[in-house]
């Protein structure tokens, strides 16, 4: 017998899940320590964990932090970057910034923010710092003083992304080669035209981050305002300006999986209102997308066993609009 499920979620959650998520919700901030026998094997399923986050509209872990898994916190961290700080001990251990350079490097690329967790020591080592800043120039936000005036890490920053520009002084501005800065003031200021001259996927999916993150530096783009910003930094991709999130999507359609699941739908919705209402449209984008949204769905569910396949085929048809 399934259990009432109080909250909305796109698929019905089996009965444990359910029980720990109203276990959790009833004992937040100490829920890991008092976790009931029969529910403690959800700590170790990650589909669970994301569902989660999903429902609480962000990050529900203790003190404790999250599991210490690279794959979780690497997955987990597009949607809900907030899960790498804010605890007792680290979410990621200090050992992991020295000793495993190519997690770094993809942490980075997932969503530069968790870079402000790094050592105080590693940030201000060049070579460190030049390398995250070839991977993501977002990470001037959180970088001393003597790295944001090293030209060599920053023309590397600016190549990666433009809304770097923000975080440098006018001296160094003007040590720069001035069609680069020229080419980043503009997408700083605004300059939605010169964003879609973009091709670099690299430099798209930078963009892309720095606007869901509401960064400093994109101060000069209108967002939308939205329930999910009660939290300090909770991704919603759909509060950019719709047409660079489209344009991103069909240079890099990885983008999609910066979308919860619970948003899928409305991303269905936007793309269905922006045919109805802009006659100019690109249609065949807006199928792309749309598959994109079948897609992400049905991988991300064909691991449950407990969903029927023919009705989980049946709502990723609806909310895609295919």
């Amino acid at each position: 017998m399934k259990t009432v499920q109080d909250f909305e979620y796109p698929f019905h959650l089996p009965n444990d899940w359910n029980n720990c998520i109203n276990f959790i919700e009833e004992h937040m901030g100490w829920w890991s320590e008092a976790l009931p026998s029969d529910l403690e094997h959800l700590w170790v399923n990650h589909d669970f964990l994301k569902t989660a986050l999903d429902v609480f509209d962000g990050n529900f872990f203790d003190e404790c932090g999250p599991p210490r898994d690279e794959v979780f916190i690497l997955e987990s961290l597009k949607q809900f970057p907030e899960i790498t700080q804010g605890y007792i001990g680290r979410a990621i251990p200090l050992s992991w910034w020295r000793k495993k350079p190519d997690f770094v490097s993809k942490l980075i690329e997932n969503n530069y923010y968790s870079y402000r967790n790094a050592p105080k020591k590693s940030r201000g080592d060049k070579p460190f710092a030049l390398n995250a800043a070839s991977i993501n120039g977002a990470i001037l936000e959180f970088s001393p003083r003597v790295i944001k005036k090293d030209l060599e890490i920053v023309s590397a920053a600016l190549n990666s992304n433009p809304f770097a520009v923000h975080f440098l002084t006018k001296a160094t501005r003007s040590a720069m080669d001035d069609s680069l800065i020229d080419h980043c003031l503009k997408i700083y200021k605004g300059s939605k035209e010169e964003i879609f001259k973009i091709k670099n996927k690299q430099v798209i999916t930078n963009l892309y981050v720095s606007l869901m993150n509401r960064s400093k530096a994109v101060k000069n783009y209108r967002v939308q305002d939205s329930q999910y910003y009660r939290h300090s930094l909770v991704m919603y991709p759909f509060g950019m300006d719709f047409d660079i999130f489209l344009y991103a999507i069909s240079i890099n359609p990885e983008l999609i999986s910066y979308v919860r699941t619970s948003h899928l739908e409305e991303l269905g919705n936007l793309l269905n209102q922006s045919l109805t209402k802009n006659p100019f449209i690109n249609v065949k984008q807006i199928q792309k997308v749309q598959s994109l949204i079948f897609e992400t769905y049905i991988e991300r569910t064909k691991d449950l066993d407990f969903l029927n396949p023919i009705e989980t085929v049946g709502y990723a048809k609806r909310i895609s609009g295919l």
